[in-house]
Parts: C-alpha cells; structure tokens; sequence
C-alpha cells in the first residue's frame, strides 16, 4: 500500500512537472510570436521610415527643380524687359535727337526769313 501511494505521489508530481513543462513552452512560444511580431513591425517602421525618407528627399529634389526653374523664368523676363528699356531708351534718345534737329532746322529756317526779309527791306 505504502508502495501504491508512493507511485502514485510520482505520478502527481510527473503529471505537474508535465503540465508546467507545457504551461512554460506555450508561455514562451506566445512571448517569441509577439517578439516576431514586435520584429516585424519594426521591420515595417524601418521601411515606412526609409520610404519617407525617399519620398522627402524626392519632394525636396522637385521643389529645387522647380525653383531653378522660376529662377531662370524670372532671369529671361528680366532680361527681357532690360532689353525692351533699352530699346525704348534708345527710342527716345533718337526722338530727342530729332526734335533737336527740327529745332535746329526751324531756327535755320527764322534766320533765313530774317536773311531774305532784310534783303527785300533793302530793295
């Protein structure tokens, strides 16, 4: 009798040591799936991480393109418009220069009328 209880306290003892064994492997078998997911949703950060990284170094990239862009746009009108001053300076200079000459021209012409008035007075 003392023998059948012995084995029997054995066999409990197996048993709970048996039931831990599987309570441990299970725990850890839980814990290593959510470090795998833990891992792989680090992997997705890292990724989305790195993809934004691209993404702002190509939005950085296109907004530097489109500022040479409007640099030089603004550098051709503004040559443009140099271009159309000195046009219309020049213009002006020749207006002026042509006004001068009428001038000149007019106070030919009244000295001439005088020359040609005194000339009559004197016949």
């Amino acid at each position: 009798r003392v023998h059948g209880e012995q084995e029997e306290n054995e066999q409990k003892k197996a048993d709970e040591s048996n039931k831990k064994l599987k309570k441990t492997k299970k725990r850890k078998k839980k814990k290593s799936q959510e470090d795998d997911v833990d891992s792989e949703s680090d992997v997705e950060k890292a990724v989305d991480a790195k993809t934004l990284e691209k993404e702002e170094k190509k939005r950085l990239k296109e907004e530097e393109k489109q500022r040479k862009k409007t640099e030089k746009e603004e550098e051709k009108r503004r040559k443009e418009l140099e271009k159309e001053e000195a046009k219309l300076k020049k213009q002006k200079d020749v207006d002026e220069d042509d006004d001068k000459e009428v001038d000149v021209d007019k106070d030919n012409k009244k000295k001439r009328d005088k020359k040609s008035k005194k000339h009559k007075d004197d016949d």
